[in-house]
């Protein structure tokens, strides 16, 4: 098995407060989804980012390659100089970007990178091939001479690494539990969002936070009544995780996930809760995209409808139709990158077989003896002219 290195998290803090907490999951809970998914894939080592270049803590010929997520969020002004540090702390191993993603606002056409962002880019798939989040990401990239890389969407969506997953939505309850989410409190929120955010509020949904950016009075513009209202159910309603398995198996129990919050949402669709993404950004159009996980641009977020028309608009027919063909398609960039254990692999994928054979030859052995049973019935019946009871 090959030795991979994962850049995370950073050193130990012994009863850490609130702030500290953030930090150490990189300033967003929802970084822990795709972490944990990369951990049970990789079986990396993880290595805390302060450790980059100190060969006191590890030597880069020990290891194989390594796995960053530092780039799932680059903005057209970033310089990219702390991977350009990762980089070169790794020696001559590959450095392998998963889900890189372009930041830009929802409707943004033509982004372009920062010269320095540019050109470690391609150094980089020199050694590799770089796993972008959708197709924005991958056309910015192309436009810029950067074409060795693949398609794969976010690691989170892979977790347990089964292409059979389905999310079999049920009819809403007459009485149902809905969580919601929201992105990061920056700026202003316009007419749509202070609209979900009341039908949240007015409905006593639950709410999870994943950033420490505070909700202020600026947030809705001044309005003190409205702030003081959404200020309540955001204290009275509002949970913050930073187990990521206490927070899946919290959500279990809600019928609707809703909100802007990709990780948030996907946390409950691979817990089997039907989600409606709210699009917010490129980042979280293009992954929803790549998966045909359902989505409604948050400027469209009316007040007039009722919570069953958003639970009706979370079609995951698509999204059950594709979701094999994105795992293997995961799989297949993994392979590229020889990240992939083979031997372990193909351990799993037989066990899969054989279970999936002793289920057909105990369904081809209950069939039979259906059949047999069915002529033993007609037989009786010809020659005693009755029925045999129920």
């Amino acid at each position: 098995m090959k030795r991979i290195g994962l850049f995370w998290g950073d050193a130990y803090i012994p009863n850490p407060t609130i702030e500290e907490r953030f930090r150490l999951v990189g300033g967003n809970t929802g970084n822990m989804a795709f972490i944990r998914s990369l951990e049970g894939i990789l079986k990396p080592v993880i290595l805390p980012t302060w450790s980059v270049g100190r060969r006191e803590i590890y030597d880069p010929t020990d290891f194989d390659a390594f796995v960053t997520t530092d780039l799932i969020w680059i903005t057209p002004d970033a310089d990219l100089k702390h991977v350009r540090e990762t980089f070169a702390g790794v020696g001559d191993r590959p450095l392998i970007p998963i889900s890189v993603g372009v930041q830009a606002r929802r409707n943004a056409t033509q982004v372009s990178l920062h010269p320095d962002a540019a050109r470690l880019l391609s150094e980089i798939t020199e050694r590799c091939v770089v796993g972008v989040r959708g197709e924005f990401t991958a056309d910015v990239l192309s436009r810029h001479g950067i074409k060795n890389a693949m398609l794969i969407g976010c690691p989170s969506m892979y977790y347990g690494m089964n292409p059979d997953f389905r999310l079999h939505k049920k009819p809403l309850p007459l009485n149902p539990k809905v969580v919601a989410n929201f992105r990061t409190m920056y700026g202003t929120m316009r007419l749509s969002e202070k609209f979900f955010i009341t039908m949240a509020a007015n409905g006593r949904w639950s709410y999870v936070e994943q950033t420490r950016t505070p909700f202020t009075l600026e947030t809705v513009d001044r309005d003190a009544p409205q702030y003081a209202y959404f200020k309540k159910w955001f204290d009275e309603s509002g949970s913050i995780f930073f187990d990521i398995e206490a927070w899946a198996e919290w959500l279990k129990r809600f019928d609707f996930s809703i909100g802007a919050r990709f990780h948030g949402n996907v946390l409950a669709v691979m817990n089997g809760t039907p989600a409606l993404f709210l699009n917010v950004d490129a980042r979280t159009n293009e992954l929803c995209r790549y998966f045909a996980l359902p989505t409604l641009d948050m400027q469209k977020f009316e007040r007039e409808r009722p919570l069953s028309y958003y639970y009706d608009l979370a079609d995951y027919r698509e999204f059950n139709r594709i979701y094999p063909s994105r795992v293997l398609n995961f799989i297949e960039f993994l392979k590229s990158n020889g990240l992939y254990d083979e031997s372990c692999a193909d351990a799993a994928w037989r066990t899969k077989s054989e279970l999936s054979g002793r289920i057909d030859s105990l369904e081809s052995e209950v069939r039979a003896l259906r059949d047999e049973l069915s002529r033993k019935r007609s037989l009786r019946e010809r020659l005693f002219g009755d029925k045999p009871s129920a």
